[in-house]
């Protein structure tokens, strides 16, 4: 046997290998299926009693409720000039795709009232140029800073007169401790106005300036400060997966709707295993030289728009059937396996991440209706798993035999 072999499956790989393969996998894919005994709640990622918000969509629809507005269309069709128009019919806060995300070695030390007018005059110059690449970073952090050292100093006051007095949260504390969160074994420290990071993992001594930070860490960075420090009820995101990982995004926004649950968030992307990620969303189509529509999912949408998403989609517009799959695309053994048995043209194979990423995009490619036309189905790893876990899977799902794709390599028939 030859392990390092089977790693390296592509298409072309033995025709008797792929049908052992084949045959296995085709026994567990026609298997009955248990489906969950109730669908998984909607969690309320808003705390308490939280007001509806009315978010204009267009100058006579609207969009009444508590969850995201998630705007989808392919790539040209005019989802960001549309962002641009409804940031000036909500009065939102938006937050464009061009992003200078470059920290300084050293934030400006200011005054609070001069780090507030500067930042205002960066976003002011912003939306007046909406396709001109953002480069508030600078402004953003040094009023983060004075609010943050003007509350320390409010407290070291209160602190004298009254030694049980607490400090308050700041926007700075809020941000240090959600992106600490996102990238364990790391933090964050911002003292003496040069930020570094301090990192288990760094070979350099353990800490490095934050202008090393990678694009993940420094975008994530850079969003979750503007989403703090926000003023608006409406904040809209222009790509708010560029940079992340498919999990990360997800994961990353889940976090800052709970931290910022007085907020409503609009997305704009084409990317659709994040658009379904959102929860209690409504979609929004846009498409070239046609009013944009609202789509309910329940109802089911029109092929024409459900081509038009496939478009946009990070698979072909010619895929019948779509297999989710765990791992990424440029180093899943997964990936390479399922795109060698599932050959036709017509069946898209997708790593979305682990598991829970396959069981979720698979559920919702196969009952939301969201592309008319398309089948989905989610295969995942046994991965010593409890056998009442397994067999509540989704009916979407299939639980291969073996704790790992990799197992295939030591089957018998296989080697």
């Amino acid at each position: 046997m030859q392990p390092n072999k089977g790693l390296q499956l592509t298409a072309n790989a033995a025709p008797s290998l792929l049908g052992t393969i084949r045959a296995s996998l085709l026994r567990w894919l026609s298997a009955p299926r248990r489906p969950l005994a109730a669908a998984e709640p909607l969690v309320r990622y808003a705390a308490g009693t939280v007001s509806e918000t009315s978010i204009k969509i267009d100058p006579e629809q609207e969009v009444l409720g508590i969850g995201p507005v998630v705007i989808l269309g392919p790539n040209g069709a005019g989802k960001t000039r549309h962002a641009v128009n409804m940031a000036g019919w909500n009065n939102a806060d938006a937050i464009g795709a061009l992003r200078n995300i470059a920290l300084p070695p050293d934030i400006a030390m200011t005054s609070l009232p001069q780090a507030k007018t500067q930042l205002e005059q960066q976003l002011q110059q912003r939306r007046s140029q909406p396709w001109q690449m953002s480069s508030e970073i600078n402004q953003l952090f040094s009023k983060l800073m004075a609010e943050d050292s003007s509350s320390a100093i409010r407290f070291r006051d209160q602190h004298k007169a009254d030694p049980s007095a607490e400090p308050e949260t700041t926007k700075l504390m809020r941000l240090s401790e959600v992106w600490e969160r996102l990238f364990p074994g790391r933090q964050i420290d911002f003292s003496g106005h040069r930020p570094v990071v301090r990192s288990d993992y760094s070979s350099a001594g353990g800490e490095y300036p934050a202008q090393q930070m990678s694009d993940g860490e420094r975008v994530a960075l850079y969003l979750a400060g503007r989403v703090l420090d926000s003023d608006s009820s409406i904040i809209i995101v222009d790509e708010p997966e560029v940079h992340f990982h498919s999990r990360l995004a997800a994961r990353f926004w889940t976090e800052l709707e709970q931290l910022r649950s007085d907020c409503r968030f609009v997305y704009v992307t084409h990317d659709l295993p994040f658009a379904l990620s959102r929860r209690d969303a409504r979609y929004v189509i846009i498409r070239p030289n046609v009013p944009p529509q609202l789509v309910n999912l329940e109802e089911g949408i029109p092929p024409e728009i459900a081509q038009s998403l496939l478009a946009a989609a990070s698979f072909s517009i010619h895929a019948r059937r779509v297999v989710f799959c765990e791992g990424a695309e440029s180093s899943s053994v997964d990936h390479a396996l399922y795109h060698a048995w599932f050959s036709e043209p017509e069946t898209a194979v997708v790593p979305v991440g682990a598991s829970s990423d396959v069981v979720r995009c698979a559920v919702s490619f196969g009952r939301s209706d969201l592309v008319a036309g398309l089948d989905a189905i989610g295969i995942v790893d046994r991965d010593y798993w409890p056998d009442r876990y397994v067999s509540n899977l989704p009916a979407e799902v299939v639980c291969l035999a073996v704790h790992e794709v990799e197992n295939f390599f030591c089957l018998p028939d296989v080697a």
